[in-house]
């Protein structure tokens, strides 16, 4: 698997984690998710390449959604996530795609020749492990159809047997299915996460301005996960 984005070393790489808190992540779902959170920005910040380049935003999503700053990774606090109880109902994940194409409207550095080089293309990853009981097909078409500012990473998990993995691919260029859901598993996913971060990011820098767009190869897919075609 792999992502491209164009190359300057001055330039910053967002990173989205679209993260399902729904009631129905309660238990190992949820702990798996605080645990990996926490992961990614130990690793993260102990890579000076990703340090220096990352900015991290987290938009969750339950009965709503909520979207934390776009901000560097070196003043990011991982924060405690909490699954809805189980009488608050809901996985609005559309709210949750459309805090996203906003921040891509409005938050990202366009490339203005050499006035001004962009970001770098954003990496977002969603995790869910259900349906979205909002209406999401506008803006994963929104996503999926971008032409400015252009999110063309978007890997997608679904995890547990109530994922619909079908919503997931019909916007994330790389969609995943983890069946058995394990805190072993959970782990490897999000060191997995930390790892593309690093790929990318390292990928990133390095080139002249105006050199060739470069593709960087993601590790393979984490233990416990399904590629779905």
């Amino acid at each position: 698997m792999s992502i491209a984005f164009n190359q300057d070393a001055s330039r910053r790489l967002p990173v989205y984690l679209l993260l399902d808190t729904s009631s129905s992540m309660q238990g190992v779902k949820i702990v798996g998710v605080n645990n990996g959170v926490i992961m990614i920005c130990q690793e993260l910040l102990g890579d000076p390449r990703a340090a220096s380049t990352v900015y991290i935003s987290i938009i969750t999503f339950a009965d709503q959604a909520y979207q934390s700053p776009l901000i560097p990774i070196t003043q990011f606090t991982p924060p405690q996530f909490n699954a809805n109880p189980p009488g608050i109902s809901g996985t609005a994940l559309g709210g949750a795609l459309r805090l996203l194409n906003e921040s891509l409207d409005q938050d990202l550095f366009i490339n203005q020749g050499d006035a001004q080089k962009g970001d770098y293309k954003p990496i977002v990853f969603v995790l869910t492990d259900g349906e979205p009981s909002d209406h999401w097909q506008t803006e994963a078409q929104r996503l999926a159809n971008r032409t400015v500012n252009k999110a063309a990473n978007v890997i997608g998990l679904g995890i547990g047997p109530g994922a619909n993995i079908q919503i997931i691919r019909q916007f994330a260029n790389i969609a995943l299915l983890m069946q058995d859901v394990t805190p072993a598993n959970l782990r490897s996913f999000f060191a997995w996460v930390s790892g593309s971060i690093m790929t990318a990011s390292r990928a990133a820098g390095g080139f002249a301005p105006g050199a060739a767009p470069q593709v960087a190869q993601l590790p393979p897919p984490p233990n416990g996960t399904i590629p779905m075609p």
